[in-house]
């Protein structure tokens, strides 16, 4: 019989004592700080943080409108929003995609957009696409 080695402990190694003592010490400073206090809620907010709060939400609602609003979008090519208003009814933009058309070529559109935002504070996009204009007959 082999006698049976113990697995090594990693206790007393400089690297494990250190980590335990800085994990600790961030712990404490976080909850000394303040740092561990609930985000505000967006009725809490003032006005401009609000507003910033809502530019952050801006480029994530553009793309997911664009993918809603284009079918087979194959790249991205640009997102740009003009979020410098103090109003979001004047807030608009506009994601500039690839796309691969019926036939199978790849086209390029530009899907313009414009925002709302709910009473809790999440930011929608509203874009409508050359893709879903309707035909008109003719003039």
């Amino acid at each position: 019989m082999h006698p049976k080695k113990a697995a090594p402990s990693l206790v007393g190694w400089p690297l494990v004592t250190f980590m335990k003592i800085t994990g600790l010490l961030a712990i404490a400073v976080a909850a000394l700080c303040g740092c561990s206090g609930s985000p505000k809620s967006y009725d809490e907010m003032s006005e401009s943080e609000q507003l910033n709060h809502l530019r952050t939400q801006a480029y994530h609602a553009m793309i997911a409108e664009a993918s809603n609003a284009v079918p087979s979008i194959r790249d991205v090519l640009e997102v740009n929003a003009d979020t410098f208003s103090d109003s979001i009814d004047k807030w608009n933009g506009w994601v500039r995609v690839n796309y691969v058309n019926q036939s199978g070529g790849v086209e390029l559109t530009n899907v313009p957009m414009a925002f709302i935002v709910t009473f809790d504070g999440r930011l929608f996009a509203c874009g409508t696409s050359k893709l879903d204009a309707p035909v008109t007959g003719k003039k």
